[in-house]
């Protein structure tokens, strides 16, 4: 077993101590299976929500209405789940109402994906009952019993399905890809952030042109902000070599840079950070400077190292050349920079107003950046002394 499962033992052993089923559950057990990196640990059970925050001490009653307690256990978060059956969805999220069950196979039944339902014993034995092993076996993304049925429970997991495709480089089978085409209008019905986390996870998969081309053709772009209008963009988008991208801002950036469009007016639809937006902005505009134009020392210290990275990144695919050596180029002339920080300048305000005899105001700003750039664009060393001398110099012409 692995050895981030036996941490989570103990939580196992103490439920079947006071007689209660217990086992690993989901997506950990899947990546396990598939020796990939395993992230978080969910645990079902058939203690009730209230019986398992009365065997441990550090525990958050999270989701407790729904099951879901977050138990503690020697530094890691661990969700515990009660056993669940759940009635018709009248939201296209949430059940109408949730029975807690004494039988791992209800629970399991609920689940999206056959990958998805298969759970392991404190023993380290795996239980499927729905050929989840098969599927992985054939990397084949189906759902658990009628597709249907589990897209109309919440039609996110029909971009889930996709986004699968492009993490784990696995195909859908046949009745799911048929139900997402058919209920793809359904997608309009989710809140963009629930959206917007799956995409960007399938924009990022390790087979993510093939989970674009499965995005288009299954028609779920048609119910997204801006996508049905842009549609060339991403069609381009799925045609070049965009695993090179690392970068959720990245992958952004060639999106609305392809699809000829301000990044602000598709991000914001989508309701992405500021940090992100202005982070893509920046990306398309110094994209338009350098096709006239070379890095110049300023423009990369105020670009900053990993938003430079980005730039070559996306530049690169754009024009066909090798991401790598032109990331290493722009690290090394980076490290070459005289200052990396503006807190790294010999000078600051306060020294500039006592040479000048003045107060503080617009110009003080202006005054900085001026010795900033002549530091950058070696006119001066980076010496408190030699700084003074070469303003005293300017002031004098």
């Amino acid at each position: 077993m692995n050895s981030v499962f036996v941490k989570a033992v103990p939580i196992l052993e103490t439920l079947q101590e006071y007689g209660f089923k217990a086992y690993f559950v989901g997506g950990a057990v899947r990546d396990m299976l598939l020796h990939r990196p395993i992230h978080d640990i969910d645990i079902a059970t058939s203690a009730s929500p209230q019986e398992v925050v009365g065997l441990f001490k550090n525990v958050i009653p999270v989701g407790i209405e729904h099951g879901t307690v977050v138990v503690h256990e020697k530094g890691v978060s661990y969700e515990v789940t009660t056993f669940r059956k759940e009635t018709e969805y009248e939201d296209f999220r949430h059940p109408s109402s949730i029975e807690f069950v004494d039988d791992l196979g209800e629970d399991l039944q609920r689940r999206d994906f056959t990958i998805n339902a298969l759970a392991m014993t404190v023993d380290g034995d795996i239980i499927d009952l729905y050929n989840g092993i098969d599927d992985l076996t054939n990397r084949t993304i189906r759902a658990v019993g009628d597709p249907a049925e589990r897209f109309y429970e919440d039609p996110l997991r029909m971009l889930r399905a996709v986004r699968f495709v492009s993490q784990l480089n696995f195909k859908l089978d046949e009745p799911t890809e048929q139900e997402i085409r058919r209920l793809a209008s359904h997608l309009s019905h989710l809140s963009i952030e629930r959206i917007a986390q799956e995409w960007e996870k399938l924009m990022l998969g390790s087979a993510r042109e093939k989970g674009i081309e499965l995005f288009i053709s299954t028609g779920l772009y048609e119910y997204v902000p801006h996508f049905v209008t842009y549609k060339n963009g991403l069609l381009s988008l799925k045609e070049l070599p965009i695993h090179q991208l690392y970068h959720v801002r990245e992958m952004w950036a060639l999106l609305t840079y392809l699809c000829q469009v301000p990044a602000k007016m598709i991000l914001k639809a989508w309701k992405q950070p500021s940090l992100l937006i202005k982070e893509v902005e920046i990306i398309q505009q110094t994209l338009e400077h350098l096709k006239q134009n070379n890095w110049d020392d300023y423009q990369l210290f105020k670009t900053g190292v990993e938003l430079a990275k980005s730039i070559e990144a996306v530049r690169s695919i754009l024009y066909k050349e090798n991401a790598a050596e032109n990331i290493e180029n722009i690290v090394k002339k980076y490290n070459a920079l005289p200052i990396k920080d503006k807190k790294e300048l010999s000078v600051n305000g306060h020294d500039v107003m006592k040479w000048k005899n003045k107060k503080a105001g617009p110009w003080l700003g202006k005054e900085l950046q001026m010795i900033e750039q002549a530091v950058i664009d070696k006119k001066v060393k980076n010496e408190k002394n030699a700084i003074k001398e070469w303003v005293d110099r300017c002031n004098s012409q």
